[in-house]
Formats: C-alpha cells, sequence, structure tokens
C-alpha cells in the first residue's frame, strides 16, 4: 500500500516556482509521451516545456469545457432559428 502525502492546509503562493521529482523510469515514459506528442504535433517541445503546458491546460479545462458548451448551445439556437426561417419562407413561396 502505498502512502499518501499529507493534505496541505496553508495556501500555496500565488504564482512561483515549483519543483517535482520523478523516478528515472517516469521520466522516461513521459520522454516517449512528448515524443509522440512532438511527432503528432509537429512540435519539438521539451519534457519541461510540455509539463508546463499540460498544468496550465489543467487550470483552465474546466473554463474551457464550459464556453465550449455554451458556444455550442449558441450555435445550435443559431441553426434551430436558420431553420425555421428557411421553413417559413419556402412554406410561404407555396
Amino acid at each position: 500500500m502505498t502512502r499518501r502525502a499529507p493534505v496541505r492546509t496553508r495556501p500555496e503562493p500565488v504564482a512561483g516556482r515549483f519543483v517535482i521529482e520523478l523516478t528515472p523510469g517516469i521520466v522516461q515514459r513521459l520522454q516517449a509521451v512528448v515524443s509522440r506528442h512532438n511527432a503528432g504535433q509537429g512540435s519539438e517541445l521539451t519534457l519541461s516545456e510540455w509539463l508546463h503546458s499540460h498544468v496550465q491546460e489543467i487550470a483552465v479545462i474546466e473554463e474551457l469545457q464550459r464556453v465550449a458548451t455554451d458556444l455550442a448551445a449558441q450555435a445550435q439556437r443559431d441553426v434551430d432559428a436558420a431553420v425555421a426561417a428557411e421553413r417559413r419562407r419556402l412554406m410561404a413561396s407555396e
């Protein structure tokens, strides 16, 4: 059974530099992930750059999903309105 780190109750700094320790095996696995990512995206990110990008993504993903959902709902309303208007136009011309 693995031991969990205690939950911290003091606030983390608003901004700063964080250091994480990874085992050599995890670093090797992550480097393979980054290589696949780079090949698929045509990029040349280092492991540090990739980690930084993904940590930022985690920080904004909920807001991004909310915005995407709102935009999709608005787009559907726009399509529904356009179809209804076209239906009225076609029915009026018959």
